[in-house]
């Protein structure tokens, strides 16, 4: 994720992100048009992408959750478009769609659903509370992620925070 983000956030190149994002899928990206620096970047993130999915492909439960994982990790990526798109044009800003987006790009739902892959002992019946108590547990986390990294994101140029979300909102900021 944080290969991703950063490709969104600080380079900005919504081209190479989108050609990322392939590679999260377990697809390949085509890196031929972007200078070496970046397929550099994509070899790495797709080498980590690799090995993460030939990890999970081993883990005893991975056919009851392959779905469920992958429907996770397309909400979190979903974070990171929603993130770009916003710097691409701040005036998408708005409190309502970060509030919606923003948590899953903690990635806590997508790191319980690996766990499970793992778990030999979880009452499946269970799974709808988990979840709605990861959920609570990723918006914590969010929380912390925003009082701790917006006033470094505006020397990123980064405004998808909720902290700018909700001062705009609130007309103590404007575009």
């Amino acid at each position: 994720n944080v290969l991703l983000d950063d490709v969104s956030d600080r380079k900005r190149n919504g081209d190479l992100l989108d050609e990322l994002l392939k590679v999260t899928g377990g697809s390949t990206g085509d890196f031929t048009r972007f200078s070496p620096a970046d397929r550099q970047y994509a070899e790495l993130t797709s080498r980590l992408w690799n090995e993460f999915w030939e990890r999970v492909r081993g883990y005893p439960h991975y056919a009851a959750y392959k779905d469920l994982l992958q429907y996770d990790l397309t909400q979190l990526f979903n974070t990171v478009r929603y993130s770009h798109l916003v710097n691409d044009n701040l005036f998408l800003l708005n409190l309502i769609e970060h509030d919606n987006y923003s948590p899953q790009g903690m990635g806590l739902m997508s790191f319980s659903t690996v766990d499970l892959m793992c778990s030999d002992r979880f009452p499946r019946h269970e799974l709808a509370a988990l979840r709605e108590a990861v959920w609570h547990a990723q918006w914590m986390a969010r929380i912390g992620n925003l009082i701790t990294t917006w006033q470094r994101e505006i020397g990123d140029g980064d405004y998808s925070s909720g902290v700018f979300a909700r001062a705009a909102g609130h007309r103590d900021l404007t575009i």
